[in-house]
Order: C-alpha cells, then sequence, then structure tokens
C-alpha cells in the first residue's frame, strides 16, 4: 500500500513538474518568437532608413556644394560682363584715347579683391594683350588669338568656361573664363579672360565629412578627378565603373559598389549629382561600415531588450507555474480520495478562475455521485420489500384469473359488434377530412397574400421613412449653403477692399519708379543700373495695377452671381419645405394605414392557425378512428387468443414468483455492495 502511495506521489510530482516545464517554454517562446521577428524587422527597417538619410543628407550637401559653386560661376560671369561693357576698355580696344594704366589698375584691384582670381586679361585680335599679374613667362611667341580660350569665345560668341587643367606655374588646378568684346556696332574689339583657382572648392570639398570615413570629390566632363580630400588622386581619371556608367546614363543617383585593394575590400556606397552648366559632377562617398556600426548599435540594444524580457517572463511564468501546480495538486488530491470511495471530500479551493470552476464543479459532482449513492442504497431496501410483495401477490393472480376466463368471451361478442359501427364512422370522419383539407388551401392563400401585403407595407413605412430624413437632411444642406454663399460674398468684398489697397500701392510705387528713373538720369553714366532697376519696378508697378483691375472686374461678376445664387437658393429652401411638409403628410397617412393593415394580417393570421388547429384535429379524429377501427377488429380476434393465453399466464405467475425470490436476494447483495461507500 505505502508503495503504490509513493508511486501515486512521484506520478503527481512528474505530471505538475512537466506542466510546469511546459507553460515556461510556452512563456518563453510566446515572448522570443514576436522578439526575434520584430527584432528582424527592426533591423531591416533602421538599414533602409539609415540609408535614405544617407542619401537624403548626400543629396542636402550636393546642393549646398552645388549653390556654392553656381554662386562662384554666376559672380564671374558677371564680373566678366561688368569688364566687357566698361566705356573705357572699349575705348582703349579701339586705339581711342584710354587709360591704360587705369584700366591695368583696374585689373590689379580685380586680382586682389578675388583671392581665388589668378589671371585677368585682356586680348586685342593683333595679339596685344593686357594681363595682371603679369604673364611674362609666356614669352614674345604667344599669340592670344590662337588659344582655345581666344576662339571658343569668339566662335561662340558668349562667356566659355574651359576644362579644368592643371596649372603648369603652379600645380594648382584652374579653370579659364573667358568673353568676347564688342563695340557699339557689334564689331569684335578683343576678348577679357581671367583664370580661376580651383582651390577654394577642393577646401570645401575636404572639409566635408560624411559619417566616420565619408568624403566629397568632384570630377569633370572627362571624369576627371579636379577635387578630392587626397589630393594625390587630383587630375587622374575616375577608375571605378560602377560610378562611371552610372554617371555616364543619368544626372542624379546612387550606386552601390566594392573597392578592393591589397589589404581587402570596401562595400561603399555613392550619391552624384551634375552640373549641367560646368559639366562637372559633385559625388558623395560614403564606408556602408559607418551604416554598419550604427545598426551594431540597434542589434545590441535589440538583444538587450530580449534578454531582458525573457528573463522576466521566466520569472513570471514560474511564479504562475507555482500557483498553477498548487491548485493542480490539490484538485488530484481530491479526485484520488473520490477515486477510493471517499465520496465526503471537498476540494477546498477558493479561487475566482477556472480552477476554482473545476474545484466547484468537482464538489458538486461528488455531492450527487453521494446522494445517487444513497438513493441506490434505499433503492435496494425498498426492492427487497417490493420483491416481497410481488411473490404474495402473484399468488392472488393465478387464483384471480380463472374468473377472468370466461369474463374474455364475453368481451369477444361485444368486440365484434363494435369493429361493424367503427368501420361505418372512419367511413364518415375520411368525408368530414376532405372538406376540411379544401378549407385549409383556401385559408393558406389568403394568408400568403395578407403576409405579402404587410411586406410591402413595411417596406412603403420604410421608405417613407428614408424619404422624411432625407428630406430633412436636404433642408440642412440648403441653410448651409445658403450661409456658405453669404460668407463668400463677404469673402469677395474683402477680396475688393484689398484690390483696391493693392491698387494703390502699385500707383505709388510707379510714382516711385519714375521718381528714382529721374534722379538716376540726372546721376549720369553712374546711375544708369538704378535706372534700369527703376523702369522694371514701374513696369511690374503697372503689371500689378492691370493685374488688380481684370481681379476686380471678375469679383464684381462673382458678387452678381453670388446674389443670384442666394435668391435661387431661397427659392430651393421654400420648395424644399413644402416638399418637407407634404412628406410628413404622406408618413403620417401611411402610418393608419399600416395600423389597419397590421390589424387586418393579425386576423386573418388568428384565422388560419384554428384552421390549422381544426386540421391538427381533423387528422387526429381520423387516425383515432382508424385505430378504433383496427383496434376493434384486433380485440376481437384477441380475445379469441387471450383465452388461450389464460391458460399460459397461470404458469407464467409461478415463474414470477420464483423470480421475485430471486430478486429480493440482488436486492440484499446490492445493499451490502453500496455499503463499502463512505457517504458520511
Amino acid at each position: 500500500m505505502k508503495s503504490r502511495i509513493s508511486t501515486k506521489r512521484n506520478s503527481e510530482k512528474g505530471s505538475s513538474s512537466t506542466l510546469k516545464r511546459k507553460i515556461l517554454i510556452a512563456g518563453i517562446l510566446l515572448v522570443a518568437i514576436p522578439l526575434f521577428i520584430a527584432s528582424v524587422f527592426s533591423y531591416k527597417k533602421s538599414k533602409i532608413v539609415l540609408e535614405e538619410n544617407f542619401n537624403d543628407s548626400s543629396f542636402s550637401i550636393m546642393e549646398q556644394l552645388e549653390t556654392v559653386i553656381k554662386n562662384f560661376e554666376k559672380n564671374r560671369e558677371t564680373d566678366l560682363k561688368s569688364f566687357s561693357k566698361d566705356r573705357r576698355l572699349q575705348d582703349s580696344l579701339k586705339d581711342k584715347k584710354g587709360n591704360i594704366n587705369d584700366i591695368n589698375q583696374k585689373l590689379q584691384n580685380y586680382v586682389d579683391n578675388h583671392e581665388e582670381v589668378d589671371y585677368i586679361y585682356i586680348a586685342k585680335s593683333d595679339n596685344k594683350m593686357l594681363c595682371y599679374p603679369d604673364a611674362g613667362e609666356l614669352g614674345q611667341d604667344y599669340k592670344p588669338n590662337e588659344q582655345d580660350w581666344y576662339k571658343n569665345a569668339v566662335n561662340k560668341k558668349r562667356i566659355v568656361w574651359s576644362n579644368p587643367y592643371k596649372d603648369k606655374g603652379t600645380g594648382i588646378y584652374v579653370i579659364t573664363l573667358s568673353m568676347p568684346i564688342y563695340g557699339d556696332n557689334q564689331e569684335l574689339l578683343g576678348v577679357v579672360g581671367m583664370d580661376l583657382s580651383l582651390s577654394g572648392i577642393s577646401k570645401i570639398v575636404k572639409e566635408i565629412k560624411i559619417g566616420d570615413k565619408g568624403f566629397v570629390f568632384i570630377v569633370d566632363n572627362a571624369n576627371t578627378i579636379i577635387a578630392h580630400k587626397d589630393e594625390s588622386l587630383l587630375s587622374k581619371t575616375l577608375n571605378i565603373n560602377e560610378i562611371n556608367n552610372k554617371i555616364k546614363n543619368t544626372a542624379k543617383g546612387t550606386v552601390r559598389y566594392t573597392l578592393k585593394d591589397n589589404i581587402g575590400s570596401d562595400e561603399k556606397l555613392a550619391s552624384f549629382d551634375k552640373i549641367e552648366s560646368l559639366g562637372w559632377t559633385i559625388v558623395t562617398n560614403m564606408y556602408l561600415d559607418d551604416l554598419n556600426s550604427d545598426l551594431s548599435g540597434i542589434l545590441y540594444q535589440n538583444a538587450l531588450i530580449a534578454i531582458i524580457c525573457l528573463v522576466i517572463v521566466i520569472l513570471i511564468t514560474t511564479y504562475f507555474s507555482k500557483t498553477l501546480n498548487n491548485k493542480v495538486r490539490k484538485l488530484l488530491d481530491s479526485m484520488e480520495a473520490g477515486k477510493n470511495g471517499d465520496f465526503t471530500v471537498k476540494c477546498d479551493l477558493n479561487s475566482k478562475d477556472e480552477f476554482g470552476i473545476l474545484a466547484k464543479n468537482f464538489n458538486e459532482m461528488i455531492g450527487t455521485l453521494g446522494n445517487l449513492l444513497k438513493s441506490v442504497k434505499q433503492a435496494s431496501i425498498n426492492l427487497g420489500q417490493e420483491s416481497e410483495l410481488l411473490a404474495a401477490s402473484a399468488e392472488e393472480t393465478d387464483a384471480t384469473s380463472d374468473g377472468i376466463n370466461s369474463a374474455i368471451i364475453e368481451v369477444a361478442k361485444g368486440a365484434n359488434n363494435q369493429a361493424e359501427n367503427a368501420e361505418k364512422g372512419l367511413l364518415a370522419t375520411t368525408e368530414l377530412g376532405d372538406k376540411v383539407n379544401l378549407i385549409s388551401e383556401k385559408s393558406k392563400d389568403i394568408d400568403d397574400n395578407a403576409k405579402e401585403i404587410n411586406n410591402i407595407n413595411v417596406y412603403t413605412m420604410e421608405t417613407l421613412k428614408n424619404l422624411n430624413t432625407n428630406t430633412d437632411t436636404n433642408e440642412q444642406i440648403i441653410d448651409k449653403v445658403a450661409i456658405a454663399i453669404s460668407k463668400l460674398d463677404n469673402k469677395v468684398g474683402d477680396i475688393g477692399n484689398i484690390l483696391n489697397t493693392i491698387n494703390a500701392i502699385s500707383e505709388q510705387t510707379n510714382l516711385l519708379a519714375l521718381n528714382a528713373s529721374i534722379e538716376a538720369a540726372r546721376a549720369g553714366e553712374a546711375g544708369r543700373g538704378f535706372a534700369v532697376v527703376a523702369e522694371e519696378i514701374r513696369k511690374l508697378a503697372e503689371g500689378s495695377k492691370r493685374s488688380t483691375e481684370d481681379i476686380k472686374r471678375i469679383i464684381v461678376n462673382i458678387q452678381t452671381e453670388s446674389n443670384d445664387t442666394v435668391n435661387i437658393v431661397g427659392e430651393l429652401k421654400e420648395v424644399s419645405a413644402v416638399q418637407g411638409t407634404s412628406v410628413k403628410e404622406v408618413h403620417e397617412a401611411f402610418i393608419k394605414i399600416s395600423q389597419e393593415v397590421e390589424g387586418i394580417t393579425e386576423k386573418i393570421e388568428s384565422v388560419y392557425d384554428n384552421i390549422a388547429e381544426l386540421m391538427q384535429s381533423k387528422d387526429e379524429l381520423l387516425n383515432s378512428m382508424e385505430d378504433i377501427s383496427a383496434i376493434s377488429q384486433e380485440t376481437a380476434s384477441a380475445s379469441q387468443e387471450i383465452t388461450a393465453s389464460i391458460e399460459q399466464q397461470s404458469s407464467a405467475i409461478s415463474q414470477v414468483a420464483n423470480a421475485a425470490d430471486k430478486l429480493n436476494g440482488l436486492s440484499l447483495k446490492l445493499r451490502d455492495e453500496v455499503e463499502m461507500f463512505k457517504l458520511d
């Protein structure tokens, strides 16, 4: 017995341990799997976001650098145009009276004030040339009109930028800017040019840093590097095929490539943007290791969060599994007691969860089984008593069977007469059933028609309800439209006032521009540029005035149409109100009709129900008559058989008496079996 108890407890301990382990594993998986999936998606999303941020940052840097270069380009072109239009310079080139010293001084001042300008020079078609600083190293054989910067400017008749090249004297990358000079009759007087150093742009490029190791460089239209943080790469051709092919096919984009060297290989991400006017391409270059270092931090953070979550889940799961294990152990102990026949056991588990419900149901089950066994015990006692009475009754029945035999003969005669009368009643009942069936069919048609009318009435009521709702909504919308049109009319009036103000400002601006033109004319040559600006302002003011007058005409038309719309909306509101009243009256009329139809339908259904009951009664009557007829015939034949069976009954009664004695013995045995259970 002790061995069985020990085995039972070990089994319970093993099952509890298994349950605890399953709960722990399930809790870990429920947290670990979502955390793993979230970490994977977070890693991929972070990688995409970091690359997008790099692209955005790269293009922002390139836009800023492009703005610097374009401003550099625009300012130098403006200066060159100013030189080409200088009257004293034009007179000097025409061999008219001109002060060469003043021109040289102007060239010197310009170079001194612009550190990016290495040389500025003016060449005539006869190869005479003014240059600052002095370019004596060019020699007597140098012919300006045979140089590309001269010929390109003359041929294209506009400002020309050369490709970047390395200056032989300084070794610094420069670019030449040249422009033809024309006289009043558009005759060619010469060409003005300047050599610009790219050292300033190179300095900006060197200072730009992308990530930890990323950088920016610039290539020309031949993919020659003209600005780079590594000066040893200047004047060399870019040998990265992925970037070269991308630049060749598009003006702006991003490319991923791998750069291999003797040490290993680096995966990089490059973005580029082309400056169309110069043919240069700005390229930003970033090492993907910088992105991966950021991603490593994200992975570490996700791993740390996952570990913390798993530890928390293990602690929580262990706590709840221990609580759950205690509840399961109490239930198992109570069930074991019930299995051993103790129906007085109670599971003491007071909790409001499913285990509490399970314990409550177990206690109720044990109580029910205990009551059932008590009932069985009492029934076995009663069964013994009844079996004794049955034996005595069997003896009395045997004595009375002789009297029953004579009575059965008289019953047989009456049964024959009853069978004949039942046959006649069956025929009359069948005719009545046919007439009732006809009435039922007609009443069903009437009931179906009434239901169809009721359905139509319900649909009509619903339609009228929707129409009533839509009418109310329509009136609300019309009110809102009227308010909106009124507000629109007020806003249009406000716009008209603003236009009057703008018109007054335009007239005042026109007067100011006229005064500025007069003052510029008084200033002579020095005020010529200001006169042009004043003229443009005057034209702009006149254009603004014309535009405000056009807008004012449109506003007047809008106000006229707005007033017409207000009148129309008012008429529409009156019509909508009349329509709403009519809809409500129709709705009320249909409500009365619906009530009458419902009353008629209820009465028809009541009639149909009564007919259905009549049909049921008819069927029952017909069945009863058929049963009576059949029973009467059977009774007639059975009465004859009963006579013969009475004799057999006498012997059967003797057998019943013997069976009653055996039943009494079984009831005693059942009582002994029930005594084995603990019920009190």
